[in-house]
Order: structure tokens, then C-alpha cells, then sequence
């Protein structure tokens, strides 16, 4: 089980792309986790939150499942 476990720690864009293929939302929601992972890492270690291109893509979605979220508890 340790071998899983250190191949998955070594490699999560590969698995969150594999979640992304295989069930979309397990996948997207992996993709928000690693984000939330690295601006809580970035914001306890006083860095500049990064502004690449995957970071926004990453911001984007956890806007819309915020929005997709409370939209769907209006109605």
C-alpha cells in the first residue's frame, strides 16, 4: 500500500487527470484540494499567491462551483 500512496504523492496533477477522465466531478474537486493546498501553503509562508495560468484556471473553478452551488440552493 506504501508504493500507492508515494506514487500518488509524487505525481497529483497525473492523478487528478486520470480523476478528471474517469469521474469529472472527483476529479475537479481533487483540482480545488491541490489549489487550496498551495494558497494556504503559499499564504503561511508569506509568498505571493501565484498568478499563472493554472492557478487562475483553478480559481475560476472553484468560483463556479461556489456560484453552481448556491444557485442550485436558491431553486
Amino acid at each position: 500500500m506504501r508504493p500507492f500512496i508515494k506514487n500518488i504523492s509524487s505525481r497529483p496533477f497525473s492523478v487528478g487527470f486520470i480523476l478528471l477522465y474517469v469521474l469529472p466531478p472527483a476529479g475537479m474537486a481533487w483540482f480545488i484540494v491541490l489549489a487550496m493546498m498551495k494558497w494556504g501553503d503559499s499564504i503561511r509562508r508569506r509568498r505571493l499567491i501565484p498568478g499563472d495560468s493554472i492557478s487562475i484556471l483553478l480559481t475560476m473553478m472553484i468560483l463556479a462551483s461556489v456560484g453552481a452551488a448556491l444557485s442550485h440552493h436558491q431553486s
